[in-house]
């Protein structure tokens, strides 16, 4: 019998972190996947762009753990300044 068959999975990855493993960033640990742009669309008038706006824009983002796997949706918002003839 395996003495470390409950802490590893078949390919030899811990399930849980250890000292020399995943839980400090141990060199085995694959890095995340690249997150997607976020492309934002905002509509302005041709007065708001003459004399400038400023615009609060939501949008849905993916965020990293601090594990380095786990991801979930969350919304976030950014406060958008047009200046005047910008």
């Amino acid at each position: 019998m395996n003495p470390y068959f409950e802490i590893c999975d078949n390919k030899g990855v811990e399930l849980e972190g250890s000292l020399f493993g995943t839980a400090f960033g141990g060199l085995n640990e694959p890095k995340p996947a690249k997150m997607d742009d976020i492309n934002v669309k905002v509509e302005l008038t041709i007065k708001e762009i003459y004399c400038g706006v400023r615009k609060e824009v939501t949008y849905e983002r993916q965020t990293l753990g601090l594990d380095g796997r786990t991801v979930k949706q969350e919304t976030s918002s950014v406060n958008l300044v047009v200046r005047p003839g910008m």
